[in-house]
């Protein structure tokens, strides 16, 4: 399966399984979600591919819940966000907009254009979670700043940079539902981020050498770390151009409580240029990996 499909999944720039779910990291978007992120018809029939996917991580088909294994436990920073639009100069075109402050968005019907600013029509949005989408419907009045109108909440707002036009993709004519989860159309995902990047300071930390910190990112456990950095501490005391190193590609797989795990081994024998005598030698071992790929999981 993985041989016939992976052309298709690569120029989807589809690379890990977390892509496909929700922002919450709890639910599978459907077919029709992932060609409507890609602005793409949904009209094609499922691919046999996304079928395969389905078989394998759905729990609850009915509300695209997925099994305990797969779920990020947290937001889902990887998965497909909607790709904006910006508001056209064509006065006879009548958007769909998402306005107002990033605390605060709100979604709206463009009803009358001008050269710096549009009256919108306020629309109330509701989460149909088990969808995976969001309902709406015309707002019948509310304390806005803008007035009230015979048939329905209307005001005048500048056109700025905060205005985000929904692809025609996402919007179900005569079904007042848009074909994604509000967390998407608010954004909520970029204010989380923003609250993230205010916590305190608790304690200073030494900045090493980009070497070195290249391997503290890969976050491998304590002691394999420092013994690869005391390697690498040793490498560059010796001040030499080239080694030769000599390793073993051996990889264990076997499958516990359900969940896939790999067990690969690393070892290592370091000589000089030459190859007159070893200077290094290393024996480690890590488990599992940060993130499942598509391909991987196609394949199993």
């Amino acid at each position: 399966m993985w041989k016939r499909s992976r052309t298709k999944i690569s120029e989807a720039n589809l690379i890990y399984l977390n892509q496909l779910l929700d922002t919450k990291g709890e639910r599978l978007i459907t077919w029709q979600q992932l060609k409507n992120y890609q602005n793409q018809s949904s009209r094609k029939k499922k691919a046999e591919w996304f079928k395969v996917i389905e078989l394998k991580v759905l729990e609850r088909p009915e509300n695209r819940e997925i099994k305990s294994q797969f779920k990020t436990g947290r937001h889902n920073t990887q998965a497909i966000r909607i790709k904006w639009k910006q508001i056209l100069e064509d006065r006879r075109k009548r958007e769909w907009i998402v306005y107002d402050a990033q605390i605060n968005r709100q979604l709206g019907k463009i009803v009358k254009k001008k050269k710096r600013k549009i009256l919108v029509e306020h629309w109330q949005m509701r989460s149909k979670e088990d969808e995976l989408s969001t309902e709406i419907s015309r707002c019948d009045g509310c304390t806005r700043e803008g007035g009230q109108a015979e048939d329905g909440c209307q005001q005048w707002i500048r056109t700025n940079k905060n205005i985000n036009v929904i692809p025609n993709t996402l919007i179900k004519k005569n079904n007042n539902k848009i074909s994604t989860e509000i967390d998407q159309i608010t954004e909520r995902i970029e204010t989380e981020k923003l609250k993230n990047r205010e916590w305190r300071l608790k304690e200073p930390e030494i900045i090493e050498e980009l070497e070195i910190e290249i391997v503290k990112w890969q976050k491998l456990e304590k002691n394999v770390c420092q013994e690869i950095i005391n390697t690498l501490r040793r490498n560059v005391a010796r001040s030499k151009n080239k080694y030769i190193i000599y390793t073993d590609s051996a990889v264990n797989v076997k499958t516990k409580r359900k969940t896939l795990l790999k067990n690969m081994g690393i070892e290592w024998v370091q000589t000089n240029e030459i190859q007159e005598w070893s200077e290094e030698e290393l024996a480690l071992s890590l488990k599992g990996w940060p993130f499942l790929t598509i391909a991987e999981l196609v394949a199993i």
